[in-house]
């Protein structure tokens, strides 16, 4: 494992949180986004500013990317914001191993929310997003490509 991933390690507690949020309420609290973008200007100084410009151009490309999106209704505010705050924490020669990552997380998080909603077992907890028909609470999916990228450097 690379020293580079430690951020993302210290930011998973923070993702687990808000991909929860995600699943309970459909909605990722901003401070799970400002907490990423925090640990990335604490650990400035480690990371040096070519790597940080790289990790910026691609939150920042995201970010304009996301925002199209959710223009269209395609993606939530919430889910832009997490997702390009969390590429600053994400080391610059893993990004494409991050959106293979992101992609297997995305398909295990639509068959696990389309299964609990099938089963109808959550219906009665209240959770908004075993109810909302036609939207998929990408939090969760976010938060998984998050925590299983360390994971996944650590192991291959």
């Amino acid at each position: 494992m690379t020293w580079q991933l430690l951020p993302l390690i210290a930011f998973a507690p923070i993702l687990v949180l808000a991909g929860l949020s995600d699943l309970r309420r459909m909605r990722i609290p901003n401070w799970a986004s400002l907490a990423a973008v925090a640990i990335f200007v604490v650990g400035l100084p480690v990371i040096g500013w070519p790597e940080a410009g790289w990790r910026l151009a691609a939150a920042g490309g995201l970010f304009v990317i996301g925002l199209a999106l959710w223009a269209l209704r395609a993606f939530g505010a919430g889910d832009v914001k997490l997702l390009s705050a969390l590429l600053l924490l994400v080391p610059s020669h893993h990004l494409w191993l991050f959106w293979e990552v992101f992609a297997a997380s995305l398909a295990v998080g639509l068959i696990l929310v389309t299964g609990l909603r099938a089963s109808g077992a959550l219906r009665r907890t209240g959770w908004v997003s075993m109810r909302a028909a036609g939207s998929f609470p990408m939090g969760i999916s976010i938060a998984m490509a998050g925590t299983a990228l360390p994971a996944w450097v650590a192991l291959f």
